[in-house]
């Protein structure tokens, strides 16, 4: 008994409970709050702008220190194509960089708003920015263009019915919130919401049930 009385500890078990918990899981709404197709094609034609596709341009920029550097290469290449003015660049160690398919909010304002007025193989005046002095040659433009529904269904698809499982799993959460402050025990809360218990007895063997109205 001494022994026993000395080493209680090493015989207690370790306090187990009896708990209970609702489930609630979004793929149980799926089929009820997928959208139609005509609610698919409704917002497509009220939101058609959100699915236009800006306008894009290729282009070369090329990047000076100084004004003087920048002039200079403008005067330079004024008669040449685009293929010279590369040839010229690569010669004199100018540096430049490639670009492709930018749009305009893209590309830095002091930059864009010269870019996006010239057309192909025109090249620009001296641009100052922050960084540098840039002089830049219009190489492709890729006009605007509107996506048409059978490209974006998908998309429209999952963004309703992403809004509408939030709305529903948060309104529901809200209406059991509202039933545990009542009184309302467990099993009706499910019952009236047609929801899985999961119970697990001492801590472990978990089984489900299902109740349903």
């Amino acid at each position: 008994i001494d022994f026993y009385n000395k080493n209680i500890n090493n015989y207690m078990t370790q306090e187990t409970r009896d708990l209970s918990y609702i489930v609630i899981d979004n793929q149980n709404y799926l089929d009820e709050l997928t959208p139609s197709n005509s609610k698919i094609k409704n917002y497509y034609d009220e939101n058609k702008s959100i699915y236009e596709v800006p306008e894009k341009r290729d282009f070369i920029q090329f990047n000076f220190q100084s004004n003087d550097d920048a002039n200079n290469f403008l005067n330079n290449v004024n008669n040449m194509n685009k293929d010279q003015i590369i040839e010229y660049a690569n010669k004199n160690n100018i540096k430049y960089n490639k670009f492709q398919k930018l749009s305009k909010n893209e590309v830095l304002d002091d930059l864009s708003n010269e870019i996006f007025n010239l057309n192909i193989g025109e090249i620009s005046k001296t641009i100052e920015t922050t960084l540098a002095k840039h002089i830049v040659l219009i190489e492709n433009i890729f006009e605007k263009e509107q996506l048409s529904f059978s490209e974006v269904e998908s998309e429209i698809k999952k963004k309703i019915l992403n809004v509408e499982l939030n709305n529903y799993i948060s309104e529901l959460k809200n209406n059991i919130s509202k039933d545990i402050v009542e009184g309302f025990s467990i099993d009706s809360i499910a019952e009236k919401n047609n929801l899985k218990i999961l119970y697990i007895n001492k801590a472990n063997n978990i089984q489900e049930t299902q109740n349903s109205s």
